[in-house]
């Protein structure tokens, strides 16, 4: 079983979202930095939308800006090993049992 290797870059996920925002309206982000009045001229400034954004459903609770935080933290020294002894015929199923904390995991993975 052969394993792809990691890039040593971070992979950034808010440099990769403005990317596509720039993909989607080049007049809206100048020198890295998204333009919000820009984007706000390109969709469009509906009174009545933004009368009733108050009125909408939100998931909420203590902690949570912290959390969005550290889904964009680096991971940087991190890294997944294989350890085959842990493992039951990888080579056959071609399965593998990963082991750690879900956010830096799926960061990783994200990475690859």
């Amino acid at each position: 079983m052969e394993f792809k290797k990691i890039q040593k870059g971070i992979f950034d996920p808010v440099s990769e979202n403005v990317k596509k925002l720039a993909d989607l309206f080049p007049s809206v982000v100048k020198d890295g930095q998204v333009d919000f009045e820009a984007l706000k001229n390109e969709l469009g400034e509906f009174e009545t939308v933004s009368d009733k954004l108050s009125e909408r459903y939100e998931l909420g609770w203590a902690g949570k800006e912290d959390a969005k935080r550290l889904t964009t933290a680096d991971v940087v020294g991190r890294t997944l090993k294989y350890v085959p002894e842990d493992s039951k015929s990888a080579d056959i199923t071609e399965n593998l049992y990963i082991e750690g904390d879900n956010l830096e995991v799926l960061k990783l993975f994200r990475a690859c």
